[in-house]
């Protein structure tokens, strides 16, 4: 394999912002106040509390790990820190999720295939499942997990030691977001142990 093979083209990368772009035109992000459903309100009541000091699982119940919680206190914290309304810092941290779990998703297959054809179609594919578009306009944990899991296993992939130590805590991180993380996170951390 020469040196252009084991690299994405910048005009693949062209490609991709194109289809980000039109996923974003699509996706019409809900800036109303409106809650898309339970899951999307009632994470953004907790992280709201928690930032009014409220302890998560002693004062206030929460049906997931703690790590998406805090990351949505953090969001709200930064909205009064920098401003702006906390919902719109909670929906344009999904959109970026999202696009950034679909670049990772695109370099996994990059590294797997070596073809940036199939790089491009394996981050498309990522935005037309129904978790990629219908889900995705709401805050919800497994947004994070999927972007963890993913970038665990392409840490894994390029096999440097220390890519591969991280890989297990970002599996970890996941377990943390979303408890269905869990026998991926496992696969994942033998993985790195013994690649």
């Amino acid at each position: 394999m020469n040196e252009v093979d084991s690299r994405i083209q910048p005009v693949t990368i062209v490609l991709w912002g194109l289809i980000v772009l039109v996923y974003f035109l699509i996706i019409r992000v809900p800036f109303n106040h409106a809650y898309l459903d339970f899951g999307d309100g009632n994470y953004q009541y907790i992280s709201w509390r928690m930032t009014e000091g409220v302890s998560l699982y002693t004062d206030i119940l929460s049906p997931q790990p703690p790590f998406h919680l805090w990351t949505g206190a953090a969001l709200v914290n930064l909205s009064d820190w920098i401003g702006g309304e906390p919902l719109y810092w909670f929906r344009w941290f999904t959109l970026l999720i999202r696009i950034a779990t679909s670049a990772v998703v695109g370099l996994i297959a990059f590294r797997l295939f070596r073809s940036q054809g199939r790089a491009l179609l394996a981050s498309v594919i990522l935005f037309i499942l129904p978790e990629g578009y219908r889900w995705s306009q709401g805050y919800q944990s497994e947004h994070l997990e999927l972007f963890l899991l993913c970038l665990s296993l392409l840490l894994t992939l390029y096999g440097k030691p220390w890519q591969r130590n991280l890989s297990p805590l970002l599996a970890v991180g996941a377990m943390w977001t979303n408890m269905s993380a869990l026998p991926f996170s496992i696969l994942l951390i033998l993985l790195a142990v013994f690649r």
